[in-house]
């Protein structure tokens, strides 16, 4: 199973993927609205932290889905180390695909920190496909 994470809000990729209801979809803004907590207190963050793990467990454990689109408007540094840790406790998920738009690229500064890029167009619909990587990391 690969994990693809972006940046870009959820109807945006519905718009530019055909295929995204075959991917289980973690969209962290959404989580933090509906559970509405202040951000700014560690025990917080914390209770968010673990609902963002449930949430890659049952994805992990489902059949049903190809993959996990990770969706959090504010990625940065430490969002990326805790993915890399987190996703190390799964056997199930291979890889770490960072999805970027091909028009006007934003997160090439987080290159470094995933195997594959996978760039997609706002002007056609496309798929996301099991195809060879973009960016091979080689650390």
């Amino acid at each position: 199973m690969k994990i693809y994470i972006t940046n870009e809000p959820q109807h945006r990729l519905r718009n530019s993927l055909s295929n995204i209801n075959t991917f289980a979809i973690i969209d962290v803004d959404k989580l933090v609205k509906s559970i509405n907590l202040d951000l700014t207190k560690i025990h917080n963050i914390f209770l968010i932290n673990s609902e963002i793990e449930k949430c890659f467990t049952n994805a992990c454990k489902s059949k049903k889905y190809k993959g996990i689109i990770y969706i959090n408007s504010q990625l940065n540094d430490d969002i990326f180390t805790n993915l890399i840790k987190l996703t190390s406790k799964y056997p199930s998920i291979t890889d770490l695909i960072l999805m970027d738009d091909y028009d006007t690229p934003k997160l090439q500064r987080y290159y470094h920190y995933v195997e594959e890029i996978m760039y997609f167009s706002t002007f056609k619909r496309v798929k996301i496909l099991e195809c060879k990587p973009l960016l091979i990391n080689n650390e």
